[in-house]
């Protein structure tokens, strides 16, 4: 993975191995082996690959989620190639790695997990999106790939899922916003709901009128109007200055499309003056003006084969106009893909960090 930019941004991966998949008996029993490698694990898995005759869905499934646990061992074992050089099987090297966590001469960061993971599965979750209250450090509220909304009110020490008792135990959130104001004092929360690597079914965004408790969905989002299903909501983000009363100013992103909302999510425009490239990665509203807005886009390949590079776009007119900023900072030329993420902090000045990878 390299990076470039403003600053260096470190990833950490969650790793699920697929279940459930024919004739992998061999690769699967060789992670509970205390005989078994790294080497003989990852062997068995492409002997199996090789020989696979089902679907190629199922295929590309396995391949994606295997690929993310030899990613996250490869370089976190030592010879003759037992899982960090000290563990046994898969699953109590995998737990142990939580109490030992590894870390580079680059990164001494000292992390503790807090979840929210069910018991001691701590390769469940797959948190997306992550929102920690300013004045109470106590509220957490967290989004996850495929395991619905998530809240903590102890500051993380314990998490209930919050969205069980509804339509979304098995939402993947990918993004969460949080209104300056609350009513009954009471956090306002928007969650925009999807899956994009998952196809996971998709209700638009939800919005919360009481910190969590309960959550209803923005029915006049255009593409969940228009009934659309399988779509992911990449980024929701709500203006921080807004005076006590008046409505919340939403900007929300599907695909290369961005829409508006100036009343709380009731009604929507699309914002169809911006015309990116690729589809909409990060959205941020200045602090201080409601009416100056940045969204950046990453790159990917569509399914005609057509690059899409990642760009970096300003309004200062609340969305009405556009103009492309930052051509310097992304080469056009790059033909891996690139992520944008963006940040906009109490003085205004806009950071921009470009992550981007060959892989």
């Amino acid at each position: 993975m390299k990076a470039k930019g403003v600053l260096f941004i470190a990833l950490f991966f969650s790793i699920a191995l697929p279940i459930k998949l024919h004739s992998q008996t061999n690769w699967k029993d060789a992670l509970n082996d205390s005989n078994a490698n790294f080497y003989d694990i990852k062997n068995k898995f492409y002997n199996w690959a090789n020989t696979f005759t089902g679907s190629d869905s199922t295929l590309s499934k396995s391949l994606k989620r295997f690929q993310r646990f030899e990613f996250f061992w490869q370089n976190r074992i030592s010879a003759p190639g037992n899982l960090n050089g000290k563990f046994s099987t898969w699953a109590e090297a995998f737990s142990n790695a939580w109490d030992d966590p590894y870390c580079t001469a680059l990164d001494e960061a000292s992390w503790v997990t807090e979840g929210p993971f069910p018991g001691t599965e701590h390769h469940m979750g797959l948190i997306a999106s992550v929102w920690n209250d300013p004045q109470d450090q106590n509220f957490i509220i967290a989004g996850s790939r495929m395991d619905g909304i998530w809240r903590s009110t102890n500051g993380g020490y314990n998490w209930s899922c919050v969205s069980d008792n509804q339509r979304i135990p098995l939402m993947g959130v990918y993004t969460l916003a949080v209104s300056p104001n609350k009513i009954n004092n009471k956090r306002v929360i928007y969650a925009g709901t999807g899956g994009e690597e998952t196809r996971h079914y998709s209700i638009g965004i939800l919005k919360s009128e009481d910190g969590g408790d309960t959550w209803n969905v923005l029915e006049n989002f255009p593409p969940h109007a228009a009934g659309n299903k399988a779509y992911l909501v990449s980024k929701v983000a709500v203006a921080q200055n807004i005076l006590p009363g008046y409505p919340d100013i939403i900007f929300a992103a599907y695909n290369e499309k961005l829409y508006k909302s100036v009343n709380s999510g009731q009604t929507w425009t699309q914002c169809s003056n911006l015309t990116t490239s690729g589809k909409i990665f990060d959205i941020e509203i200045f602090p201080s003006n409601n009416s100056n807005i940045v969204v950046s886009t990453r790159s990917y390949t569509d399914n005609l084969s057509v690059f899409h590079r990642a760009e970096i776009w300003f309004s200062s007119d609340l969305g009405q106009n556009w103009v492309e900023i930052g051509q310097n900072i992304i080469d056009p030329n790059l033909s891996q893909l690139t992520e944008v993420a963006i940040s906009v902090p109490l003085d205004d000045q806009v950071y921009c960090y470009v992550c981007y990878s060959d892989a």
